[in-house]
């Protein structure tokens, strides 16, 4: 979402009041035609000298700056939204869309109000870590969604935690939705070189600027399920790992395989795993994973055979 100077109980074109902000998410209340007569409750640059009394549903109302390059992004998005109205926003755990309107030079999309998204419920001490019989239905409703989307030839492109939304954190189970699709496009309309999404989130292909499709969405699904799962920020384990072996005169080598990383350290207790792009750490048959594992003390486990460890020297694995 763009940042703006909208202030709160602003009226956008005589129809919403602004109530109050959530990060960069504006949530209004919309108004019903209901004159008031009172001059007290005019809105400033309201083209029409009529207010509207609140009803009582609120609403999203995503706003984006007036500048060309938004606008144009704002007019894109509006096109992948009218081709999401084919789903059913319930069984599609799709952000349900309700239209756009203009406020001066500026395009305003409206959507379900929602509660939190996911980066906001997970950083819940109480929620760090979710079991896996909460983290399985909110998989499989997002599995859904990209079902969805992929029936339609769409590639959402951003996927993360911040535009997952938990429809009411206290319902059990957790139900989700998906949604900014400001950087959304159909699979037939990828540029090769585009680089969308987040860092730490986007798929290889993504980054490396090559053609991509639906699938990368399913690689950022999979980093998601890695936060809910172990109640780490990927990407902070990655730059934990890449030190550890720095201070420790080792290189990793990740060129080998398309798999994540699993880092099982001796010495500790009940150790948490730790992913990574790459190959594999340990070999821990159960789960698939290929790879070597080395303890906090530098020794090698019996699953290596050829690597001997000297003090000064720099090892590759």
């Amino acid at each position: 979402f763009c940042h703006l100077t909208l202030c709160v109980q602003d009226i956008a074109r005589t129809k919403f009041r602004i109530k109050f902000r959530l990060t960069d998410t504006i949530f209004s209340y919309p108004l019903h035609p209901y004159p008031i007569t009172s001059a007290s409750h005019r809105a400033p640059a309201c083209p029409v000298e009529t207010l509207f009394l609140f009803s009582q549903v609120a609403v999203a109302i995503k706003v984006n700056k007036s500048n060309p390059e938004i606008l144009q992004q704002a007019k894109l998005e509006i096109f992948i939204l009218e081709q999401l109205r084919r789903l059913d926003p319930d069984a599609a755990n799709i952000v349900k869309w309700n239209g756009f309107f203009l406020d001066r030079e500026r395009v305003c999309l409206k959507f379900e109000l929602l509660d939190q998204c996911l980066w906001d419920y997970i950083g819940d001490p109480n929620n760090r870590c979710l079991p896996i019989s909460e983290v399985r239905p909110i998989l499989g409703q997002l599995t859904n969604a990209l079902s969805h989307l992929g029936s339609l030839g769409i590639v959402h492109a951003d996927l993360k935690p911040g535009n997952i939304m938990v429809v009411n954190r206290y319902e059990s189970p957790v139900k989700v939705r998906l949604i900014d699709f400001g950087l959304a496009c159909p699979a037939s309309a990828v540029m090769p070189g585009d680089r969308v999404g987040t860092v730490g989130y986007s798929a290889p292909e993504v980054m490396l600027g090559l053609p991509y499709n639906e699938a990368c969405d399913m690689w950022s699904l999979g980093l998601v399920a890695v936060e809910l799962g172990t109640g780490l920020d990927y990407r902070d384990e990655v730059n934990r790992l890449t030190e550890w072996c720095s201070v420790n005169n080792l290189q990793l080598n990740t060129t080998k395989t398309k798999e994540l990383i699993l880092d099982f350290r001796k010495g500790r207790a009940d150790p948490a795993p730790l992913y990574i792009h790459g190959s594999c750490v340990e070999r821990v048959h159960s789960m698939r994973f290929l790879g070597v594992q080395i303890s906090d003390d530098l020794s090698w486990t019996a699953n290596t055979t050829a690597v001997v460890k000297r003090p000064s020297s720099v090892s590759t694995f």
